[in-house]
């Protein structure tokens, strides 16, 4: 039955579109047969009757009026088939675009991407994308509305004059010459690219000379012409996002060289001190002394590495991926608390920013502390699930547990702080807790789909 219905929608719109083709061959043919068969019946009952007011209004009403009303009828029914087709046809290619620009590209990419499809969506345009932040180079001295004024003195020399008083059906276009030679001439459409009133590129389509754009196409080019300004946009703060992190990573750097310059090294030396005299202090002859000596070696110890943990953490480049960073802190406070560690991971991993990776051990550090301070517990497992779009982190321990709204204020604070973190790097924070039940802290991280 399903198969019937197409053919017969196909074989209807075969039907409609023959008649709209031929409707003037149609209309004189109906015109013709009209006058043969009115002139046979009438003239074979005699030539005066033929001539009566009835029969003369019965030869225009049939011969005229009816093929004018058909004609009419079929002209309205193309134009609106036209028109839906046009939307659909224009439908298409936004989808189409949408498509395109909802890949991630480089902008010299998305240049090039955007010259293709206008080229091969409306031939024989020849299509160029000029966008202003790309050349806006601090190094050759133009500022940004300098470099606009430029370009639009060249490239579109027509832009500056008309451009917010045009009708929507139009575009600034001239007709240039391409060294001066007539046969080369090209009719040049410019389509501004502008955000807030400011100009941030500029589209220029290249018709031959006796080729011209119709005011539809110009609508449409302007209507898409928004899709390209947000994908524009969005290049332009992932540029300054990126910039930055940049400067973010390099201030970080800075920071790790010097606490390894000054902390680290005096860390480094008082360390070497306590080896060197433990070595060498008789613990027979002054036991309580040789005990207060271990505990500041220990202390010393646990101090370094600390210091290093955190250089390791502060470098932007560090090779460490998020569950060997987290295993590495882990087994060292078990093997200080004494409780077993285990870590299980499911799922692709992704790569993560190195803020988000720090706020992530600095969340799991906190709640590793609480677990060596109150907890009491001898079995902590880490699962790490990483998803599609989420990475979702738990910490469960076989502790004595607590009730969560009875927290002292000291350690209240440490939960806040947990919190915040996990608030500054979008994840969503769940602690559940309750006495002699252990305690049970969950991460749930947005990821991104691009895999280390």
């Amino acid at each position: 039955m399903r198969a019937q219905i197409i053919l017969s929608g196909s074989k209807q719109e075969a039907w409609i579109n023959f008649i709209i083709r031929f409707r003037m061959p149609i209309a004189i043919g109906y015109i013709f047969l009209i006058f043969i068969l009115e002139s046979v019946e009438h003239f074979s009952q005699g030539f005066p009757g033929s001539l009566k007011p009835i029969v003369l209004f019965e030869l225009i009403l049939l011969g005229f009026i009816v093929p004018i009303i058909f004609l009419v009828s079929i002209r309205f029914l193309d134009n609106i088939l036209s028109f839906q087709k046009l939307h659909q046809n224009e439908a298409q290619i936004e989808n189409k675009l949408l498509h395109l620009l909802s890949t991630k590209m480089e902008e010299n990419e998305f240049c090039q991407s955007i010259v293709t499809f206008l080229e091969t969506q409306f031939p024989p345009t020849q299509a160029e994308i000029i966008l202003l932040f790309m050349q806006n180079d601090p190094s050759n001295g133009l500022k940004f509305d300098q470099m606009a004024h430029q370009l639009l003195g060249t490239t579109c020399s027509s832009l500056p004059y008309l451009c917010d008083n045009l009708p929507p059906d139009q575009l600034p276009n001239s007709i240039i010459e391409l060294d001066g030679s007539a046969h080369d001439s090209k009719h040049r459409y410019c389509l501004p690219l502008c955000s807030d009133n400011h100009l941030i590129g500029v589209i220029v389509l290249d018709l031959p000379s006796d080729r011209s754009y119709r005011p539809t196409e110009i609508l449409f080019l302007k209507r898409i012409s928004s899709i390209v300004i947000q994908k524009i946009l969005q290049m332009q703060l992932m540029l300054q996002l990126n910039s930055i992190n940049l400067r973010y990573e390099e201030e970080l750097n800075h920071i790790s060289q010097n606490l390894h310059d000054t902390l680290g090294q005096s860390i480094g030396f008082i360390r070497l001190k306590m080896e060197q005299i433990r070595h060498d202090f008789p613990a027979r002859r002054f036991p309580e002394i040789s005990q207060e000596l271990d505990r500041v070696q220990g202390v010393t110890e646990e101090a370094y590495q600390q210091v290093r943990g955190l250089l390791a953490e502060l470098h932007p480049n560090s090779a460490l991926d998020l569950t060997t960073a987290l295993s590495t802190q882990a087994s060292i406070q078990a093997q200080r608390a004494g409780f077993a560690f285990t870590l299980k991971e499911t799922g692709r991993s992704h790569q993560l920013p190195p803020l988000v990776k720090r706020q992530l051990l600095y969340i799991f550090r906190e709640a590793l502390n609480n677990i060596e301070k109150h907890a009491h517990a001898c079995q902590v497992e880490l699962n790490i699930d990483w998803g599609e779009t989420t990475c979702k982190l738990t910490l469960k321990d076989n502790g004595i547990g607590f009730t969560p709204t009875a927290i002292p204020l000291p350690d209240h604070y440490g939960l806040v702080i947990m919190q915040e973190r996990a608030q500054d790097i979008s994840a969503r924070f769940i602690l559940e807790s309750s006495p002699g039940n252990g305690t049970d802290i969950t991460l749930i991280l947005p990821v991104s789909h691009t895999p280390p």
